[in-house]
């Protein structure tokens, strides 16, 4: 037992936790930020509140323990490779495979001749404020050829907006696409688009 006492981390400092309001908010954005906070970490889901038929996991949390990044148990699967045609396998349940099924059904699989990748699920901690990032500075900051030799490249994600989903005061729109922000490789626009795209 001494052995292992020198190997696990000890506990972070109540500062250097990430899962808590930023400084300054209002009692009632205090009271959203804890009512989703514990929807977020405490709200189990079942067939009764809208799980399922086939689904990754019951809860925001067991994906995103203490809004960190998962780990190798809670890894996801993308399919279908996305082009100018878009992803040929959404009828197929694409992108995302709903590895999990409630009683009277079967979990997904990979559909023959589907590619497909592997990721853990990303830290939700909210830390850069990205909705009040103008479209302007994302495109000042683009540099796919990393030509200020920094070792980062990489140009914004435009991509179609859903339909319940309203343009940000400062976007500057390509050929009827956005720059998405959130999630991986910025997938989604916003945060309610990210939201959905998780509880789907």
């Amino acid at each position: 037992m001494v052995s292992c006492e020198k190997i696990i981390p000890s506990s972070p400092k109540e500062d250097e936790i990430l899962d808590g309001p930023v400084e300054g908010l209002s009692y009632e954005q205090l009271r959203r930020f804890a009512l989703g906070d514990a929807a977020f970490n405490n709200e189990i889901f079942t067939p009764e509140n809208g799980l399922g038929p086939g689904f990754v996991a019951t809860s925001c949390g067991s994906c995103h323990a203490g809004d960190g990044k998962g780990h190798p148990f809670t890894t996801l699967v993308r399919f279908g490779q996305t082009d100018e045609t878009g992803n040929k396998f959404l009828e197929q349940g694409g992108p995302q495979l709903q590895n999990r099924a409630i009683p009277g059904y079967k979990p997904e699989q990979i559909p023959a001749g589907a590619t497909f990748s592997k990721f853990t699920p990303p830290a939700n901690t909210g830390l850069g404020f990205l909705e009040l990032v103008a479209d302007a500075d994302i495109l000042a900051m683009a540099d796919p050829q990393d030509l200020d030799n920094d070792g980062i490249s990489g140009i914004p994600n435009y991509a179609v907006l859903p339909s319940y989903v309203q343009t940000l005061n400062n976007a500057i729109p390509l050929k009827g696409k956005y720059i998405h922000r959130f999630g991986k490789k910025a997938a989604a626009y916003n945060l309610l688009h990210q939201t959905v795209n998780a509880y789907n």
